[in-house]
């Protein structure tokens, strides 16, 4: 199943070819819509059957799986692919991959290089650089995700910077935020991946 290729339909002009993961993410991040159609890039292209993205999933078990759940791997490979992308949305398993390969990638290097302070201090500097837009890139879209603007969390962090006992509160919030549920069904800044029928 992973070797077929798939064109889709956009604006009028049929595009890809797509493996069924390149459509999966092209649907996630709100480019196409479950209605957009999809044929196999092998068939013929005088008479190609178009078939709804919604109803091709349904027909297997593991398009719908595909869809539905994610690696850990997959979606922190998925957060790095996006490196700047704000817009759109980030269901709490790809923030939180991205979350815990972050943190186990640090702790690796912390103890590599616990004996060598600087040679320490230099790769983790350049990790935490190599991860910092991700990093808030992800958070802004989980944060579309549950329905709020990630400005409003980059000026929060700014009014906690200046009165520190606000930090305290802030983080059992975004922690909360976090780990909520996605809204169902489309927002302000996409549909949701993780409910397509609304």
């Amino acid at each position: 199943m992973k070797n077929i290729l798939y064109w889709y339909v956009k604006n009028d002009t049929t595009q890809g070819p797509c493996s069924i993961e390149e459509i999966i993410h092209l649907y996630k991040s709100g480019f196409i819509t479950s209605s957009t159609l999809l044929t196999e890039a092998n068939e013929s292209q005088d008479d190609p059957t178009w078939t709804p993205l919604n109803s091709f999933l349904s027909k297997s078990q593991q398009n719908t799986d595909l869809l539905s759940t994610s690696s850990c791997w997959r979606n922190f490979v998925y957060c790095i692919e996006n490196y700047g992308k704000f817009s759109g949305r980030a269901r709490r398993s790809e923030y939180w991959s991205f979350q815990l390969f972050t943190w186990v990638i640090y702790t690796v290097i912390t103890i590599i290089f616990q004996s060598s302070p600087a040679g320490g201090g230099v790769v983790t500097l350049s990790c935490f650089l190599f991860f910092f837009i991700p990093s808030l890139a992800v958070f802004c879209r989980r944060m579309h995700d549950v329905g709020k603007g990630g400005a409003g969390f980059y000026i929060s962090v700014v009014i906690c910077l200046l009165l520190p006992i606000v930090n305290f509160l802030l983080l059992f919030y975004l922690l909360h935020l976090t780990a909520k549920d996605s809204e169902r069904g489309e927002n302000q800044y996409g549909k949701s991946s993780k409910y397509i029928n609304g």
